[in-house]
């Protein structure tokens, strides 16, 4: 997962683990992420520290969610790809199970 830098997200601290999306703006490569047609984002509050990431599987480009704004796995432990199940750590978007184990 490509992690985004946000300055106006301290208001966060109020969701303990529920994501919000955003739209990110910007060009979009669609030979990188041909599933993106409006490129979006999620962030969420954790440990004191607000993550926002693109809404973007590092293994095919799909959407994390399937549009229902739910990224996270049932413990809330780790970000969720809803497609195939990999799994990402929430601190730094590294997939730890799935095809895309070991990108970011």
């Amino acid at each position: 997962l490509k992690q985004r830098n946000e300055n106006s997200l301290t208001s966060l601290k109020a969701l303990k683990k529920r994501a919000v999306k955003f739209r990110i703006e910007g060009e979009i490569d669609p030979n990188k992420n041909p599933y993106a047609f409006d490129p979006e984002g999620f962030c969420f509050y954790e440990d004191g520290q607000v993550f926002a990431y693109e809404n973007s599987c590092a293994h095919n480009g799909m959407e994390l969610d399937m549009d229902d704004a739910d990224f996270f796995t049932s413990d809330g432990k780790y970000i969720q790809c809803k497609v195939h199940g990999a799994k990402f750590e929430n601190m730094n978007g590294k997939c730890i199970r799935g095809p895309c184990k070991g990108k970011a």
